[in-house]
C-alpha cells in the first residue's frame, strides 16, 4: 500500500459517514448506472453467472445494482471501515460479500474475475497506476471503470459546483485527467480500449477494457 493510499483511508471514512447526495449528484448517479447497466448486459452481454469484482466498492451502491441486475457472483472491497458497516446495514455480509482489503494488493490469484470493476477510485489519486496494475492482474477478460469528463461542459460547471458547494469532502477530492491517461495506463497492462459511453451531457462515462489475447 501506498502512502498516498494509507493517508487517504481516514478522509474516505470521514466522507462516507458524513456525505449526503445532493439532488444532481443522485441525477448523475443514476444516469450513469444506466450506461453501465446497458454496457455490461448488452453490449458485453456478459452472462449472469460472470464474476465481478468491485474495487473501492464504497458504500455498495453499485454492487447492490449488480446483485439487483442478476449478477450474484459479485463482490466488493473497501479499506474504509465506515463505507462497509454502510454496506452490513444494506444486507451485505462482510467477509462473504464485502472485504476490507487493500485494492492494490488482494488475496486472489490471476485472473480471477471475468470482470474487475472501479467507479470514481482512479481520478482521486496522484498516482493510480498501483490500481491499474492490481486490476489488471486480477482480470481474465474485461475492465469497466466509471470516470468523471471534467472537459465536458456539464463537467466543468458540475466541478465548479462542487467548489463552491462542497466546501468539506473530507478530504477527497477529485483531480483531471484526460481519459486518455487511462487508456495508455490499461494498455500498458496488456488491455486493449475497448469502448467509452459517455452519459447524456458528457459528464461521466463508461470505459471498457479487454484482455489482449497473444
Amino acid at each position: 500500500m501506498t502512502d498516498e493510499i494509507k493517508n487517504k483511508i481516514p478522509a474516505w471514512d470521514k466522507l462516507y459517514r458524513t456525505y449526503t447526495p445532493t439532488v444532481l449528484g443522485t441525477i448523475m448517479y443514476n444516469a450513469h448506472r444506466k450506461v453501465l447497466k446497458r454496457v455490461v448486459n448488452d453490449t458485453l452481454n456478459a452472462p449472469k453467472t460472470v464474476s465481478i469484482l468491485d474495487i473501492g466498492c464504497g458504500k455498495c451502491s453499485t454492487l447492490r445494482s449488480f446483485r439487483e441486475w442478476g449478477y450474484v457472483n459479485s463482490i466488493g472491497i473497501d479499506l474504509a471501515l465506515s463505507g462497509l458497516e454502510i454496506c452490513e446495514c444494506n444486507g451485505l455480509m462482510l467477509g462473504k460479500d464485502v472485504f476490507k482489503m487493500d485494492a492494490t494488493n488482494t488475496i486472489w490469484d490471476d485472473e480471477n474475475f471475468d470482470i474487475v470493476f472501479s467507479e470514481g477510485i482512479l481520478e482521486h489519486y496522484l498516482d493510480f497506476m498501483p490500481f491499474v496494475i492490481e486490476m489488471a492482474r486480477l482480470s481474465k477478460k474485461y475492465i469497466v471503470i466509471v470516470q468523471p469528463n471534467h472537459f465536458s461542459l456539464y463537467g466543468r460547471l458540475i466541478q465548479i459546483g462542487w467548489r463552491i458547494l462542497r466546501k468539506d469532502s473530507g478530504g477527497v477530492e477529485e483531480l483531471t485527467y484526460p481519459l486518455t491517461a487511462f487508456y495508455e495506463a490499461f494498455d500498458k497492462q496488456g488491455f486493449n480500449h475497448l469502448l467509452t459511453v459517455f452519459t447524456l451531457l458528457r459528464e461521466n462515462c463508461v470505459i471498457v477494457f479487454e484482455r489482449r489475447t497473444a
